[in-house]
């Protein structure tokens, strides 16, 4: 089983984590211990580094990894809160005749971005296990599949098709 190697993050895509990435190189290995290509960012500086890691050092540097793709996906879960919070305000105001429904539709079109919840097509297989991580957590509470797709932004497709894989360590599904 090879390591994968983890893709960088566009600078100016502030919805994707920064991350710090690896590549091992076992062809390269003359140390017995594994050659890797280390990258980081931070602060909009890229870093780069080559050498043999020790599995503890390798170890420590995925559990950065691990922590930014969980950070990431508590922004998205947080980000996608307030716009259902939004909505209801704005669906509030159209009940109580507050705004009218050209008004309600006007504000819909003009600030999609801040009432509607866009499915990430380029959500990753691997990264459902941090999002069951996640959710797991959450005390007290069954979550649905469309709840789930709701928060973490996962095609509907395509959470039904991991929940499959991931069914036995899903405890916040909802039978």
């Amino acid at each position: 089983m090879s390591d994968p190697i983890i893709k960088f993050r566009d600078l100016n895509d502030l919805t994707s984590p920064p991350l710090t990435a690896y590549q091992p190189f076992p062809m390269l290995d003359t140390s017995g211990r594994g050659s890797y290509f280390i990258a980081t960012t931070e602060d909009n500086f890229f870093n780069c580094y080559s050498g043999a890691m020790s599995k503890g050092l390798k170890s420590h540097i995925l559990s950065f990894h691990t922590f930014a793709k969980k950070e990431h996906l508590y922004i998205t879960a947080i980000s996608n809160l307030n716009k259902k919070i939004d909505y209801l305000h704005l669906t509030m105001q159209i009940d109580q005749n507050l705004i009218s429904e050209d008004e309600f539709d006007y504000e819909i079109e003009t600030n999609e971005d801040r009432y509607l919840i866009h499915s990430n097509n380029n959500f990753k297989d691997d990264d459902f296990e941090f999002a069951v991580s996640v959710v797991n957590k959450i005390p007290h509470r069954k979550f649905t599949s469309d709840e789930l797709s709701e928060m973490f932004s996962i095609p509907f497709e395509k959470v039904n098709n991991l929940l499959v894989i991931y069914e036995s360590s899903c405890k916040f599904l909802e039978r």
